[in-house]
Formats: C-alpha cells, structure tokens, sequence
C-alpha cells in the first residue's frame, strides 16, 4: 500500500529464515524489482528503497511499533543553516530557519526539543558564516581587526565613526559564547537578524512584535546569570535619537 511514489510492501518470513537469509532475499528482490521497473515505468530510486521492522511512512505518515509519530520529526529535519538561496547569506539561511520552525512547531505541542535544534542550527550559520563568508574575500575577524571601526548614522550632517570592541576580533576560529547571545537575542524588531525568541512560537501573530520582543528580552534579563546580562541590556535601553524621524514614524507607527 502507498501514495503516489511512496509505495510499501510487506515481506513474510519463515521463523527458520535467520536475518542474513533475510536480508539477502530482500537484497535480490530490490535488484530484480530496480531492473524491472524502468521497462514497465518510473525507475525504482534505490537510494530512497529502505526496510525495516519495526517503522515505516505511509505516505509522510510515521509509524513505529505500530503507534503513530509527530509530524514534526519530518519538518525539523528541515531545520540546517543552509539554504537554496543564489547567494546564500545569513539573512536568507536565518530566515529559512525560522520558516521550517513555524512548520515544526505547527505539528507538535512538546516544542523545546525543535527550539533547541533551531539554535543549535542559527549558532552553526553563525559560525560559518564568521570563519569561511561566501560573498568576502577574508573571513570577518580579519576585516575587523585590519579596521576595526564602523560608520553609524547620526542627527548630525556628518557620520559619526565608532571603534569595535567586539569578541569577534578574537584570534580564535571559535568565537566566545557572549557573541552569540548577543545575535540570539536580538531579532528583527530591534535592528538585529531575523531571529526566532522562544516566545514568539507559544504566541504567533502577537499585534505589537517589538513590545513582545521587548518583554521577552526583559524577562530574560531579570532571570538570567550576571555575565549573561549584558547582551539583553543593550537591546532593550538603546540610544535614543535627539529628533524624531518622520518618514521612519510614517512607515513603522511603532518604531517612535
């Protein structure tokens, strides 16, 4: 039985057959069936042809021991720093991830385990991108520590120049922890990448984002250790601007 292409059979064996006579006759039967198939039709695609005892997919339905499996095990596989993007960056590989998130989470109410490989994954594109950039001709440490000053916009006609003193000028290949809470705990709403706080997945399509990220930030500031609370604190008590901007006003209400 199946749908469409995804096909299962069930093989019976004798209880006198031990398990290589098995595995040997379903060896042959999976030759002889990849040798006839493409006469009559599609060809048998061998290296998707698995077997099993004790699981099977009926269609993209999981079941194992005869009790049915969340249908978030299969989305969260989904969840990789990588992305089919041309130029593959970290907002488009962030962003994919927390697409493949929301299609996990949708299908299970345990929801801490695929949260934990949603950071596991935006740690890793994090890495990655720092050591080996795919659009740099060197890796960020390099260009920081040969100009380690960046360019801000100001009120003033003229822009304001900044020194960085960042953890990421580090001469190490791995990078201090307090760098990547910073980038975890900064999303969208408040300048940073297009990150998923944890929150955000228990309550989907809160009204005002930037008050909820702003109350996740400050909760998890008020209960986190002393060294883990620097980088919470800098998102939510930013510089204010000496004059409002308008067009910004204008185009996010809730930005001023």
């Amino acid at each position: 039985m199946g749908k469409g292409d995804n096909q299962m059979l069930a093989f019976i064996f004798p209880d006198t057959y031990d398990e290589e006579i098995q595995v040997d006759q379903i060896n042959s039967f999976i030759k002889r069936l990849d040798e006839m198939l493409p006469v009559i039709g599609p060809p048998l695609k061998t290296e998707e042809t698995w077997v099993s005892r004790h699981f099977y997919l009926y269609g993209k339905y999981p079941v194992l021991y005869g009790a049915p499996l969340t249908m978030s095990w299969k989305r969260s596989c989904r969840l990789f720093w990588c992305c089919n993007e041309d130029y593959p960056t970290i907002e488009s590989s962030l962003s994919s991830l927390a697409a493949n998130l929301f299609s996990a989470v949708a299908s299970d109410n345990r929801t801490q385990v695929l949260f934990y490989i949603y950071m596991f994954e935006c740690v890793g594109c994090f890495q990655n991108n720092i050591r080996r950039p795919y659009l740099q001709h060197c890796p960020f440490p390099q260009l920081m520590k040969r100009n380690p000053r960046l360019t801000v916009k100001t009120d003033d006609v003229a822009p304001k120049t900044v020194s960085v003193l960042s953890p990421i000028t580090a001469e190490s290949i791995i990078q201090p922890s307090e760098l990547y809470w910073g980038l975890l705990l900064c999303p969208r709403t408040l300048g940073g990448y297009p990150i998923v706080l944890y929150p955000s997945i228990l309550v989907k399509g809160f009204p005002d984002q930037l008050s909820y990220d702003i109350a996740t930030i400050s909760a998890y500031y008020k209960t986190s250790n002393r060294e883990n609370q620097e980088s919470p604190s800098k998102g939510i008590e930013p510089i204010p601007l000496n004059s409002s901007q308008l067009r910004c006003f204008i185009h996010e209400p809730r930005s001023n």
